[in-house]
């Protein structure tokens, strides 16, 4: 399953794409940024905002185009499982303003 916010308004990557909860291809899940131009995560934001436990995957690079290797950012966060997700169901969110997601 997959949980994910996009830009009506122009042809993917262009308009930005977060994927707020994505599940592929039996991989745990994975929450990640994508946009066309040269974007970046705030490292030090990142480091910040890293919840407990989290895992060590991370990419600072938001910009993404599959056929040259650039598959957007991924901020520091937890990866639950599908089972662990069935197992103590909640509430996914988030913000997204003009200033900040």
């Amino acid at each position: 399953p997959s949980f994910w916010a996009m830009n009506s308004d122009a042809v993917w990557p262009k308009g930005g794409e977060l994927d707020i909860m994505e599940f592929a291809n039996g991989e745990k899940n994975k929450v990640t940024f994508h946009i066309a131009s040269k974007c970046f995560l705030n490292k030090e934001k990142t480091e910040q905002c890293a919840p407990q436990g989290h895992t060590r995957l991370h990419k600072e690079e938001c910009q993404t185009d599959y056929f040259n290797g650039k598959l957007g950012c991924m901020p520091y966060q937890r990866q639950p499982t599908g089972a662990e997700l069935a197992a103590q169901p909640g509430i996914l969110a988030a913000e997204w303003t003009d200033d900040h997601i």
